[in-house]
């Protein structure tokens, strides 16, 4: 029997899943069991079905970037040494601690996941992967002892071992992300910094400092685009958007932009941006001529389609025309045949000029 309470249950967690508000997934899954443990066997296969297809047809969360518009995603991956040699909290303060940092230098950071892993809309994006380093170092001094009567003095030589633990930041692709691409990438990494559980506030606001000055000098590129003529509207996939001449602080790597220009014919360009600094970017803008309207095609379909039927026009009328008395009477289907089709043919030809006209128009506005 249906139950209102049970059916207002299904909703809200089919809207969980579209939301991707875990915690009110789980909540509401939790109750799901609980109420449904007696219903139908169809009514669960209906609603594991809408289950499984808003799973597949929900965003996945490496895209539900909580950054805005214009920023490239960084991926923040802290390995199990990190949490060994830190205290608790350390890989959670940090992340947050550089989420307003990197965003004023165009990165959005978010966690890496196995989702992540396996999209390949963020291929090609960077992994920031932290992790620490111990070594231990032996040093020899030679201790003088006590002088004898002599004038002589005894000395020994003692052995201290010293230990030394460093934080290691590297950059590595998304999709060349395994335990072997990731030793190579350590050897030369974007930092390396001595860690000193003493002085851990030190630590960590180093830490940070070097982490967001390191990328703004390694990984950030100032985009200069230019236009002729200018006034251009450029947008980019990100959400970047400004008017030609325009100036983005941008991460390096490739950048998808469209310009439009009132009178110009839009324009869609793919820049690399393969190292750090000043890049200029000139964009000639071509003139819009009517060729170039999308109105154009239908203008020339409509245009030979009216040319055929008005050639098929007099074809059939010229037959017609040709007919005598005598084909009028012995034989009045071909006629009337000739004539109708003729006839027809006018019609569309009208038909069709008219439309070819009016597509011209557009193509002369639009």
């Amino acid at each position: 029997m249906f139950d209102a309470s049970s059916s207002f249950l299904d909703a809200a967690l089919i809207f969980s899943y579209i939301t991707k508000d875990r915690q009110m997934r789980e909540l509401y899954f939790r109750r799901y069991i609980m109420t449904h443990s007696g219903i139908s066997a169809v009514w669960s296969c209906t609603i594991g079905s809408i289950f499984f297809f808003c799973s597949l047809f929900a965003p996945h969360d490496v895209l539900s970037f909580e950054c805005g518009g214009g920023k490239k995603p960084l991926f923040f991956f802290p390995d199990s040494s990190v949490s060994r040699f830190t205290p608790p909290g350390f890989e959670k303060k940090l992340y947050h601690q550089l989420k307003q940092p990197l965003e004023e230098i165009g990165y959005c950071i978010t966690r890496l996941t196995t989702t992540s892993l396996a999209d390949t809309a963020v291929a090609g994006e960077l992994v920031m992967v932290l992790s620490m380093t111990s070594s231990i170092t032996e040093r020899r001094e030679v201790r003088t002892g006590a002088v004898d009567s002599a004038g002589g003095a005894d000395s020994e030589t003692v052995t201290f071992c010293d230990t030394l633990t460093q934080m290691v930041v590297s950059l590595l692709r998304v999709d060349e992300w395994s335990s072997r691409q990731r030793e190579p990438v350590a050897e030369k990494p974007l930092l390396t910094l001595g860690y000193t559980p003493e002085e851990m506030l030190t630590f960590e606001a180093v830490l940070m400092r070097k982490i967001v000055e390191n990328l703004r000098t390694q990984y950030i590129c100032n985009l200069r685009i230019q236009s002729i003529p200018e006034g251009a509207t450029i947008r980019s996939k990100s959400g970047l958007e400004g008017t030609t001449p325009l100036e983005w602080i941008i991460p390096v790597g490739r950048l998808s932009i469209t310009g439009e220009l009132e009178g110009f014919e839009p324009i869609r360009r793919r820049i690399d941006l393969p190292s750090p600094g000043m890049h200029t970017y000139v964009i000639e803008m071509s003139r819009r001529r009517f060729y170039h309207s999308r109105f154009f095609i239908p203008t020339v379909v409509f245009g030979v389609s009216s040319a055929a039927c008005f050639a098929v026009e007099r074809v059939y009328y010229k037959k017609y025309q040709e007919l005598g008395e005598v084909d009028r009477e012995n034989n009045p289907d071909l006629f009337e045949h000739n004539f109708t089709i003729a006839k027809n043919c006018e019609r569309a030809a009208g038909v069709t000029l008219g439309l070819a006209c009016a597509s011209l128009t557009f193509c002369l506005l639009f």
